[in-house]
């Protein structure tokens, strides 16, 4: 049945005293508002037990409004089941929202083992909607959740879901021992070793026993991107890699003034960087200040290849022969291009074996300048007759001017004055 009507007068008694000696009306018509107010706090008590179905209102009977008997007989508050809890008589428990009453006492082992055993007597299947929601301080029903690989339950929501999240390396306790770690591979996260500091090394590689592997950068491995429209980045490989200097191949330098017996011979050294250089096309061999034995003289036999130095007065070349020879020669077997010597002094430790400062064979668009030669027993620059070089601002330290009637001014020489002229001789090759 629905809830009972509202109760209202419908009629003023005191009106009728008007009409009707000695009528009461007023005092009726007092009961009869006492009486409406009665009703209406019955009925509205009676709201907060009963539905409009009829049947009690959800919620009214608690725990504490059964009587002692009802509470010993199995419906007490009830708590999740778990495994090797010990239950009394009349405990009750939920379990995949079912409530039970517990019949025997028992330590809880496999809720199905102990519910066959008749451990456990059913008394209600609870629908979701009937399991009040979880908070801080009470117990209520929760959403079931698929189980998401390497994730967690981190917290139970006041609406029964759950929030799940992968555990950081902060939330793990303890200290992993080296074993625990997985070995590394290309796809998939491990342990990496200890490495000492190698000098001008960087990690290249990480092998799969988690060895670092060390390696020097090369000239290749820098880059670098120029400013202004339309540049492009480039390498240092490209912009260095034809700057070889004698000391990157072991040659040893000197104070100038140094006695030539005192000089390192770097013939050997010198002559390897250069070939360095021919390999690979080309370039300049920078020479720094000081003094540098060239020993039995050194050999360019590739196009490209040009010998700097730091000046005139700042580097000096020293042949210290033990046989006639050049301190410097251009071309050997095969001609070459595009070479050239500038900016130092290429000198000898004595006169007295004839020998040539500067000897080119077989050698085309050959470049001299800024450029002093000195004690030459034979000539300063030597070479062939079919041949052309330039020779810039350059001069002669001793020795008398010397030519052959070969070696006309058809040539575009270009010669500074200074006291003592510079020696040139022209072969008849």
């Amino acid at each position: 049945m629905s809830q009972p009507s509202s109760y209202s007068p419908a009629h003023a008694f005191v009106s009728d005293a008007a009409t009707i000696s000695n009528f009461p009306g007023q005092q009726l018509d007092f009961e009869f508002s006492a009486l409406k107010t009665t009703t209406d706090q019955i009925r509205t008590n009676l709201a907060l037990i009963q539905r409009d179905d009829g049947a009690l209102l959800n919620g009214v009977v608690t725990y504490d409004s059964l009587s002692a008997s009802v509470q010993s007989n199995g419906l007490a508050p009830a708590n999740a089941w778990a495994t090797g809890t010990l239950c009394t008589v009349g405990t009750a428990v939920l379990q995949n929202y079912n409530l039970y009453r517990c019949a025997v006492a028992h330590t809880a082992g496999t809720f199905a083992t102990d519910l066959a055993a008749g451990k456990w007597t059913f008394v209600i299947a609870l629908p979701v909607a009937a399991m009040p929601m979880p908070a801080p301080t009470v117990l209520g029903g929760v959403f079931s959740h698929t189980a998401t690989t390497h994730q967690f339950v981190t917290a139970i929501n006041t609406d029964g879901t759950v929030t799940t999240a992968q555990p950081a390396f902060t939330d793990i306790s303890g200290t992993l021992a080296a074993a625990q770690l997985p070995a590394p591979t290309t796809s998939t996260l491990g342990g990496v070793k200890a490495a000492t500091v190698v000098a001008h090394s960087f990690v290249s590689s990480i092998g799969t026993d988690g060895a670092p592997g060390m390696t020097q950068p090369v000239a290749a491995d820098v880059s670098f991107t120029q400013t202004g429209t339309g540049a492009t980045a480039i390498t240092e490989d490209t912009i260095w890699r034809k700057i070889y200097t004698p000391e990157m191949f072991g040659a040893v330098s000197s104070p100038l003034g140094t006695a030539a017996g005192s000089l390192t011979n770097n013939q050997t050294a010198i002559n390897a960087a250069i070939t360095a250089l021919g390999a690979i096309g080309g370039g300049t061999l920078l020479f720094g200040p000081g003094a540098y034995s060239v020993g039995n003289g050194i050999s360019v036999a590739s196009s490209n290849v040009f010998l700097k130095g730091a000046g005139m007065h700042a580097t000096t070349l020293v042949l210290v022969p033990t046989v006639p020879t050049s301190a410097v020669q251009f071309g050997n077997a095969g001609i070459i291009g595009n070479n050239g010597i500038s900016d130092m002094t290429v000198g000898s430790s004595d006169t007295t074996t004839t020998k040539n400062g500067i000897t080119l064979i077989d050698t085309t668009q050959f470049t001299m300048r800024n450029v002093i030669v000195d004690r030459y027993g034979k000539a300063m620059v030597s070479w062939p007759q079919r041949q052309v070089p330039s020779v810039f601002p350059c001069r002669a330290a001793s020795s008398a001017w010397s030519r052959t009637a070969s070696s006309t001014p058809t040539f575009p020489f270009r010669f500074r004055k200074t006291r003592t002229p510079l020696a040139l001789r022209q072969s008849s090759v």
